[in-house]
């Protein structure tokens, strides 16, 4: 590849959020390897990313981004009820698409900046993640400018017929308008990639003409934040370990997990940004629930687990979390909850651990955990997943995409 590699993400190191963590990791791991990274991110405010030390040293150049911040929170107060009702009129009446996407103000100034780092950096490539979708959008009518230049988009998650990000709820002239900006972002790029199997099978469904664009880049592991896999620990009890979001609908799950903490029949340890539910006492025996720490923190403390606890929402039953991956790689068996899928089909198939949808998990869990019946998945399972081959695969598709 001739140039250096621009990677666009809307969130990025020091900004916290797990948006950032997928191109995070593969920034570090393009620069370790001699390539010339540069990254784009909006000035969001706010500090405190668990991926900051990865990517300390690539250069970080932002535009200015003027998205309300009240729709970016859950409103409490009917004063935040009115002024979250009243920022989403407006913003209805100033795009003709989702009025939900945190771009839609940028399109000026991210243009200008984007168009800046074009000019004055000899680039090979410019990879944009999505979502917010828009900045697609705004690259993509930029894409004949720069024709030596690579342009590669990453669908993170699902567009046009996704159900996050508000695209569930859009009709007639608004989903009409977001299918043509897709569309022209296929026509234009060079590459599209996404995580999920079964959305780049549908965009190639969707899209057969540009179906030779469309590859599949799936998430990748960290070795340096795993470490050495440890042997299983003794324990007594079963100890589940979880880091990640608390999704909405597993209260019950909790709860449940809380009540045998404090029976004496596990122990539970929960690190997540999500608050812990209300229900659930703040001292109940055996079960911590605490802030989210760094990824070698976690894993440190995975050493001394027994299961791993997983979830699985909705939003995320056809998905490959990178999750999946990082608590594979430490030889730990799962413990998944949620709704079924493909992802659910694949830990069963593959051995990776044990599943349970939600509303049966009260009825089965003690059985389960106290029985030891979750199987160990395989050691090997996830390697095709390390960081580095994943990158290398990456770079793989770069270079086709000059074909």
């Amino acid at each position: 590849m001739n140039g250096g590699v621009l990677i666009i993400s809307h969130t990025f190191p020091p900004a916290p959020g797990v948006g950032g963590r997928r191109w995070a990791k593969f920034a570090k791991s393009l620069s370790a390897n001699g390539h010339a990274v540069r990254v784009l991110s909006a000035n969001t405010s706010g500090t405190g990313s668990l991926w900051s030390k990865d990517v300390k040293n690539i250069p970080l150049v932002h535009w200015q981004h003027f998205y309300p911040e009240i729709l970016d929170k859950i409103p409490a107060s009917v004063f935040d009820k009115l002024h979250y009702r009243a920022a989403l009129i407006r913003n209805s009446y100033a795009t003709k698409g989702n009025p939900y996407d945190r771009s839609m103000y940028d399109g000026n100034s991210f243009t200008n900046t984007l168009t800046n780092e074009l000019t004055l950096n000899s680039l090979g490539a410019v990879i944009i993640s999505g979502p917010p979708f828009g900045l697609l959008s705004y690259a993509a009518a930029l894409r004949q400018r720069f024709p030596a230049t690579r342009f590669l988009a990453d669908l993170r998650d699902p567009w046009t017929t996704g159900v996050n990000y508000g695209y569930s709820l859009l009709t007639g002239k608004r989903a009409e308008y977001e299918k043509k900006a897709e569309r022209s972002m296929l026509q234009n790029f060079d590459a599209i990639t996404t995580p999920w199997p079964a959305y780049a099978a549908e965009l190639k469904n969707r899209y057969p003409e540009y179906s030779d664009k469309i590859y599949l880049l799936p998430h990748a592991f960290d070795r340096d934040d795993i470490g050495t896999t440890a042997p299983p620990p003794a324990n007594k009890i079963p100890h589940i370990l979880y880091g990640g979001n608390a999704y909405s609908g597993f209260d019950a799950v909790f709860r449940h997990l809380s009540a045998l903490a404090s029976m004496g029949r596990v122990g539970v340890e929960i690190y997540s940004y999500s608050n812990m539910p209300p229900s659930i006492s703040a001292k109940a025996k055996g079960f911590e629930w605490s802030g989210p720490i760094a990824p070698r923190n976690l894993f440190e403390k995975v050493a001394m687990a027994d299961y791993l606890l997983f979830l699985i929402p909705e939003t995320l039953r056809n998905g490959l979390p990178t999750k999946l991956y990082e608590y594979v790689a430490t030889g730990r068996p799962l413990l998944a909850i949620g709704e079924r899928g493909t992802l659910q089909e694949l830990i069963e198939k593959e051995g990776l651990g044990l599943f349970v949808e939600t509303n049966q998990f009260a009825a089965k869990a003690e059985e389960l955990l106290l029985n030891r019946q979750v199987p160990t998945p395989k050691a090997d399972w996830a390697a095709e997943n390390e960081l580095s081959r994943v990158t290398e695969y990456l770079l793989h598709i770069i270079k086709n995409s000059n074909d």
